[in-house]
């Protein structure tokens, strides 16, 4: 199990650094914000719901990947805002 939760954690992470930047180069604004939204939202939430019902085991499983699924939502953010301030710029220029 630990084995797979470290793999889970290296897809999220990397994962999200991708889909970040490959939406932020074809300016997807819409969906990085969505996106964003959405990890966020499940990063508040995991720990209470994974209180309510501790017998869920996909609660838990949310619950080691946190730290993760945080990064993806501030990766989703950075492309989001940048994107939005910098229209005209690339995200290559940028993080020069």
């Amino acid at each position: 199990m630990n084995s797979n939760l470290s793999k889970i954690k290296v897809l999220i992470f990397y994962g999200s650094i991708l889909v970040s930047v490959l939406l932020a180069f074809t300016h997807q604004t819409k969906t990085l914000g969505q996106a964003s939204l959405i990890l966020l939202t499940l990063v508040i939430f995991t720990k209470p719901l994974a209180r309510l019902f501790p017998t869920v085991n996909l609660f838990k499983v949310l619950l080691a990947t946190r730290r993760e699924t945080g990064q993806a939502t501030a990766f989703a953010v950075f492309g989001h805002v940048a994107s939005q301030l910098f229209p005209g710029v690339s995200l290559l220029d940028l993080l020069r």
